[in-house]
């Protein structure tokens, strides 16, 4: 049984790794086009949510991030020019989050650098080694979404 207990806690350390290097190699590459992880992220979920323009609490929840995380962000985006904040017509003490053509061409470049990481990773993977890992990993997605509501 130990035995068990170490082989699981070994795999738990090479996703947590795989995760931490896939996310500094995405981290290094975007930054030539003048974009953070977390900026790529943002203005994807602006892009993901089209037509819908979303608020800054709606962009916090997506992205798992505090309100307050949000709004530094933003700010330091609407000085780049990627995106700007407009008036909610249904409220008018929020504003909504709109992606601007700057940061619709760095999100899609962004996207471009995502998916050519994604193939480097994952080539030479089949679709019966793809569906057995996506399945694996949606598993333990539930179980740790289930660990967080009890």
């Amino acid at each position: 049984m130990q035995e068990e207990k170490k082989r699981k806690l070994r795999t738990w350390i090479r996703v947590a790794s795989v995760y931490q290097m896939s996310f500094r190699s995405l981290a290094e590459r975007l930054t030539g086009v003048g974009l953070s992880v977390a900026q790529f992220d943002l203005l994807s979920c602006l892009v993901m949510a089209e037509p819908e323009k979303l608020k800054q609490s709606d962009l916090a929840d997506r992205l798992l991030v505090t309100k307050g995380n949000i709004s530094g962000m933003l700010s330091r985006m609407t000085e780049l020019g990627t995106v700007r904040r407009a008036d909610d017509p249904h409220d008018k003490r929020s504003k909504r989050i709109e992606i601007t053509a700057r940061g619709r061409k760095l999100q899609e470049a962004g996207r471009g650098i995502q998916e050519d990481l994604v193939e480097e990773m994952f080539e030479g993977f089949d679709g019966e080694r793809l569906d057995l890992l996506e399945s694996i990993v949606g598993e333990l997605s539930e179980r740790i979404n289930l660990a967080k509501s009890c």
